[in-house]
């Protein structure tokens, strides 16, 4: 019976593939995963971690996984009551920014231009503004009135200058920036710590883009504002199911039926490790 956290084989920005086996395979439990990145002060959940109807073993992608030492936890309730913890150390050479319900849209931000690389630009985490709302209302009798005090917000107001060569880059910064809304930032150099929270949910509003005559290089300048996570609810799977079908259809033929797609399971993987890696050969 165990939690475990280890970063996966796919290429682009760190993955956290979490295992949770030794439920009932009886009794179905309902498992809920959440990470804490500041000592379990407090806990955020995962996306795609709030799971029904688990028998025996289940596996979640943790698409942000922070890229500080952090801990997983799993709350188990049902056939299985328990609650597990795991300490995960995954980092990045670079920092990354994507859109949280795309996770193949993320792009490495770079503190050096080199042929490809966005680059994080000078000007980039230089401040923002810790806001916090007041509301005051006149008390009769009084030359003061009474204030009613928000927690302070998170950051505002955080610039990001990002350069590259446009033809190097291949415009997945621009397509990204284009169509999402909400956006993820992690692994952001070490003066930045306490500005953004390790995984950052932001928005940036308008972004201004600047290239240069010759259409070579762009500059988008965006300004962060950290906002809790689009809903959790809405989850967006690493495999689709026309690429398993591609997958299988590769390996089996056209004619493969549901039965020589779990015959071909490679030996000595449980169901829960093939669908964290679903190749049909080992």
């Amino acid at each position: 019976m165990a939690l475990t956290v280890a970063q996966t084989a796919d290429a682009g920005a760190p993955q956290a593939g979490i295992t949770i086996d030794g439920l009932s395979t009886s009794t179905a439990c309902t498992v809920v995963v959440t990470v804490s990145w500041d000592g379990g002060v407090s806990w955020s959940p995962v996306r795609g971690g709030s799971l029904t109807g688990v028998l025996g073993s289940t596996f979640v992608r943790d698409y942000v996984t922070p890229l500080v030492p952090a801990t997983y936890r799993a709350v188990v309730t049902g056939g299985t009551t328990v609650t597990w913890t795991t300490d995960s150390d995954i980092s990045s050479a670079t920092a990354w920014i994507q859109d949280p319900l795309a996770p193949r849209s993320a792009v490495a931000l770079y503190a050096d231009m080199s042929s490809g690389h966005v680059l994080l630009t000078l000007g980039s985490l230089a401040g923002g503004t810790w806001g916090q709302h007041v509301d005051l209302a006149a008390v009769i009798d009084t030359d003061m009135p009474a204030a009613s005090i928000s927690r302070r917000q998170k950051i505002a107001g955080l610039p990001l200058v990002l350069t590259y060569d446009i033809a190097a880059e291949g415009g997945h910064l621009h397509n990204m920036l284009m169509t999402s809304g909400q956006l993820v930032i992690r692994g952001l150099p070490v003066g930045a710590a306490g500005l953004l929270d390790p995984v950052a949910h932001v928005t940036a509003g308008d972004a201004d883009e600047v290239r240069d005559p010759a259409g070579n290089l762009s500059e988008w300048t965006l300004t962060a504002r950290q906002v809790a996570p689009v809903t959790m609810r809405i989850v967006f799977p690493w495999w689709t199911c026309d690429q398993v079908l591609a997958l299988v259809v590769s390996q089996l033929g056209t004619g493969a039926t549901c039965d020589d797609v779990l015959a071909a399971q490679p030996t000595g993987k449980t169901c829960t490790q093939w669908v964290a890696n679903p190749g049909v050969a080992s």
